[in-house]
């Protein structure tokens, strides 16, 4: 779960067409928003769950006055994302080192 003010980004961003007449604007999958607020929810089967708000998305309230927010599973905590792509940066420096190397001690292939 997340806490007010947790970076996030969004890892689904497949929703349903009802959803699309709902909301004015929707996440978008690989963006990162703030959570401003954690609700109550409902999902669309009316199940009671749990939602959360974005600062950077505001959508009018329902017709209870309340601000539809969205499925926390929808998202992953940025500092996740940000280790992964450390990762894939790391990975794709030691390879580049590799190949230098490789092409140093072999002579350039592509000559």
């Amino acid at each position: 779960m997340f806490d007010i003010g947790s970076r996030v980004v969004c890892c689904d961003d497949r929703f349903p067409n009802c959803c699309k007449a709902i909301f004015p604007t929707l996440p978008r999958k690989g963006h990162r928003y703030t959570v401003r607020d954690v609700v109550a929810g409902q999902e669309l089967n009316l199940q009671r769950t749990v939602a959360i708000l974005l600062d950077e998305i505001h959508t009018p309230p329902n017709q209870h006055g309340i601000e539809p927010g969205f499925r926390p599973s929808r998202f992953v905590d940025a500092s996740e994302v940000a280790v992964s792509h450390q990762e894939a940066t790391t990975s794709i420096g030691s390879f580049t080192a590799r190949r230098k190397a490789f092409e140093n001690a072999n002579g350039d292939a592509r000559r």
